[in-house]
């Protein structure tokens, strides 16, 4: 009885190592890739000029060669947005993500939280309390990643996000 458990544990044991150097670790391209981007709300609520709201930017994505985001002695940012309207750039650093085990592969989701989006008046003027805004508006980000040796992600859009500009929620 002891002998065939014994025996059973073994063939289990041999099994799981078998099945697991099968299989391979997922491999990325070198450069950052944005697999997703999703927002925690695609309404963004408040006043045309100074909105009050914010908003949660979840991207998705890969580097094959793990080199994503600023190391300590770094000011690099990894995080590049322009807005379809006015063509606005925005820009973020984040740390160093740093690759687990024996692959250099990450993947992984960042957040950028948008905490302003200002509607833009009705003459395309610049935003002021005087100014005249339409009921709703609604931006679209491009987003793109870089790496630490200056590897680009292809740009990838936001989903829409309507600004109701002359309602609080």
């Amino acid at each position: 009885m002891r002998s065939k458990l014994l025996h059973s544990l073994t063939q289990l044991c041999l099994l799981t190592f078998l099945i697991g150097s099968c299989i391979k670790p997922e491999k990325f391209p070198i450069e950052p890739v944005i697999t997703d981007i999703r927002m925690n709300n695609t309404v963004f609520y408040g006043a045309p000029f100074g909105i009050a709201d914010s908003i949660s930017m979840y991207i998705e994505f890969t580097d094959g060669d793990g080199d994503l985001g600023a190391t300590e002695n770094d000011t690099a940012t990894a995080i590049f947005m322009v807005e379809n309207r006015l063509g606005l750039e925005y820009s973020y650093a984040i740390p160093a993500i740093t690759p687990q085990g024996s692959e250099k592969g990450i993947f992984g989701e960042l957040e950028v939280i948008i905490a302003t989006i200002n509607c833009v008046p009705i003459d395309g003027g610049t935003p002021s309390p005087e100014a005249e805004y339409p009921d709703e508006d609604t931006v679209v980000y491009s987003v793109r990643l870089k790496d630490r040796a200056g590897n680009w992600s292809e740009a990838v859009e936001s989903p829409p996000i309507v600004i109701r500009c002359n309602e609080y929620e």
